[in-house]
């Protein structure tokens, strides 16, 4: 049940408050932890040298990414599935045998990770793939973590936040593909979201520009977080114009490096894959084959919170980048919408209640999607018991404030 909601600047005394706290945060990290080790346990890694393609790539970067240390992992057409791609209508376009696995573009200029990986395996004495496979698993744990934390201080319930972990443990996409392929950037990239978005509600600006900076060099999505810290900033009436100026500074002087990383040839453009855009009823579809259910929510529940608001730029983000990824595959297309994440599940559990009624309705559409993934229910009927439940909602909270920061 719902608890008592509490103001984050409670006048409790702090040596009161501090227990409690860090009781919670172990058992969000908790639950993050066991769920993600569930997920580790239904999906085994893969043997990196059997399968194609992205993480050959990163794994060749790890150890060439400056200086070329193991040349047989930089050979473009030494592994025969990703051979085919140099021939491929898609990839073709921008994949040349001469930038080798160390220089090709758009893996080349997301080189945390990689050296995250490297730098693991010099200091623990562990491989290269085992580097990879760690930061795959604490970064999926942490990314859980972080956003329980976000649901929590909107919520003030531990029920939701644990819900979010369990709804968040069930995108395939972001666990099931990454724990199978653990060498890609996408499980750092949600991490430093989750954690994005925690900083954003926390009211950190500095460290969330700190995390950005680290983000953009692991992959460009983090691009679309920047005007989040921003936006909130500014509809919380908070200073913003110094973030502005060093998120502008970021952009820069991520762009800077790109320019400046040498690449024997590049062509690779995304704005090349925006000529045909999809009819709004296919995006519509995509979102609830990744979201399910909570796409009601997200939607509805949009306007109520300052927060959902400011991570609308994130969540439009993805969707272009989704679309972008519509005409090679529906695992690239899942994977892109999936860092929509941080808006769906804030906004799905995040909601703060007066009441035991509203509490209960606010839970429905998260509830709704943890037993469609796991029981694989029929979506219509869960979409109309979702939007009739957020109804429900809107009526029984219709005296509360519009826009609840």
């Amino acid at each position: 049940m719902p608890s008592t909601p509490r103001s984050v600047n409670s006048t409790s005394p702090l040596y009161q408050r501090l227990p409690r706290q860090v009781a919670i945060g172990a058992l969000l990290l908790l639950a993050s932890a066991v769920d993600t080790g569930l997920q580790a346990r239904r999906n085994p890694p893969m043997d990196p040298d059997q399968y194609c393609c992205d993480h050959l790539f990163y794994r060749s970067m790890a150890f060439n990414l400056f200086a070329i240390t193991r040349p047989d992992l930089n050979q473009p057409l030494n592994n025969f599935s990703i051979a085919g791609l140099y021939v491929h209508p898609y990839f073709s376009r921008f994949m040349y045998p001469a930038n080798g696995y160390n220089r090709q573009p758009p893996y080349c200029y997301r080189i945390v990770t990689p050296l995250l990986a490297r730098a693991i395996s010099l200091i623990g004495s562990v491989s290269i793939d085992d580097g990879f496979y760690l930061i795959t698993v604490v970064s999926l744990t942490l990314a859980a973590f972080f956003l329980a934390l976000a649901v929590h201080r909107l919520s003030h319930g531990v029920v939701l936040a644990l819900m979010s972990v369990v709804a968040y443990g069930q995108l395939r996409e972001v666990f099931a593909f990454n724990l199978t392929q653990p060498m890609l950037t996408d499980p750092l990239a949600h991490c430093l979201l989750a954690l994005s978005t925690y900083l954003i509600i926390a009211g950190r600006p500095y460290w969330f520009v700190a995390v950005c900076l680290m983000g953009l060099f692991n992959k460009e999505i983090h691009l679309f977080m920047l005007p989040c810290g921003v936006l909130f900033q500014m509809l919380s009436g908070r200073p913003w114009k110094r973030m502005s100026l060093a998120c502008g500074g970021i952009v820069a002087f991520y762009f800077a490096f790109r320019l400046l990383l040498p690449v024997p040839i590049n062509t690779y453009s995304l704005a090349g894959n925006l000529m045909e855009i999809p009819p709004l009823t296919s995006v519509v579809q995509w979102l609830i084959d990744v979201f399910g259910v909570m796409v009601v929510a997200t939607v509805l529940r949009l306007p109520r919170r300052l927060i959902n608001l400011a991570l609308l730029p994130q969540a439009l983000g993805a969707v272009v980048i989704g679309i972008g990824f519509s005409n090679i595959g529906p695992v690239d297309l899942y994977r892109a919408l999936d860092y929509a994440a941080p808006l769906v599940i804030v906004a799905t559990f995040g909601a703060a209640t007066q009441s035991r009624w509203a509490w209960l309705l606010a839970a429905v559409p998260g509830a709704l999607f943890i037993a469609q993934t796991m029981m694989a229910l029929n979506t219509t009927i869960l979409l109309v018991i979702a939007v009739a439940t957020e109804i429900a909602l809107a009526a029984v909270t219709r005296h509360d404030a519009t826009l609840d920061r």
